[in-house]
């Protein structure tokens, strides 16, 4: 008798707690659904505020593998910096001003790249083609106190000093136009990694206004040291799209 009501009872309670399993797991697979949906619904909506943002504000989102497509060529973000502007006080200390500029690395050596105009709040944006560093040039733009180099007699005249010089056994004539320091946050591939710190030479050709030279001299951090040379680009005109 024991027995028999045992098995009785055990397979009403069998039964309940089959019914509630399935109640549960019903609920706990509406409840991933609806997560999983939500999620959808969220992403969809930035996707569709990235697209329908202007180039530039696309340009400062840019995601790796995001594709950008200038006169009808595509490129994909291999790499992405932020350039993150300094300044100093009084007793030589590091300040952020708030700014920051965004490096974004393609294919081919190539990187848009974006920086103060000089001194003041104006920003220009450059596509690069990174060159052959044989050697690093610090030594030649900084010189030293009996000789000082470009970058050294530009920075004591506070940038205002029409300066102009040629990179050692080059033909190209260019004027100084911003040198300073940025810390710099990195990810995928540059020529820097992870975060650190980096001098910037900035120089514009005389022959060519639209040309560009800019060297990096890396002071804290993994990487190198690095030299672009490209032109002006106007992100606004010049980039059909960007996509992720």
């Amino acid at each position: 008798m024991f027995i028999a009501n045992l098995l009785y009872y055990g397979g009403y309670l069998a039964f309940f707690l089959g019914i509630y399993l399935v109640i549960r797991t019903f609920l706990r697979n509406r409840k991933n659904i609806q997560a999983i949906k939500r999620q959808e619904k969220e992403n969809l909506a930035r996707k569709t505020a990235f697209q329908n943002a202007p180039i530039m504000e696309k340009l400062e989102a840019i995601q790796l593998n995001d594709i950008i497509v200038h006169w009808e060529k595509s490129y994909q973000v291999i790499g992405k910096m932020k350039l993150i502007e300094m300044t100093w006080d009084e007793n030589d200390n590091h300040i952020r001003t708030g700014r920051y500029f965004p490096i974004i690395s393609v294919d081919d050596n190539k990187a848009l790249v974006s920086m103060p105009k000089g001194e003041g709040v104006d920003i220009i944006w450059f596509f690069f083609q990174k060159e052959s560093l044989n050697s690093s040039l610090t030594n030649y733009f900084l010189g030293t106190d009996e000789n000082p180099g470009p970058a050294m007699i530009f920075a004591d005249s506070e940038q205002m000093a029409e300066v102009i010089f040629q990179l050692p056994q080059k033909e190209e004539k260019w004027k100084m136009t911003d040198v300073g320091s940025f810390f710099f946050e990195a990810s995928g591939l540059n020529f820097v990694k992870g975060k650190g710190e980096t001098r910037h030479i900035l120089a514009q050709n005389i022959e060519n206004p639209k040309k560009y030279l800019l060297y990096f001299d890396l002071l804290e951090g993994q990487g190198s040291n690095a030299i672009f040379v490209g032109e002006t680009l106007n992100p606004e005109t010049e980039i059909e799209y960007v996509l992720r």
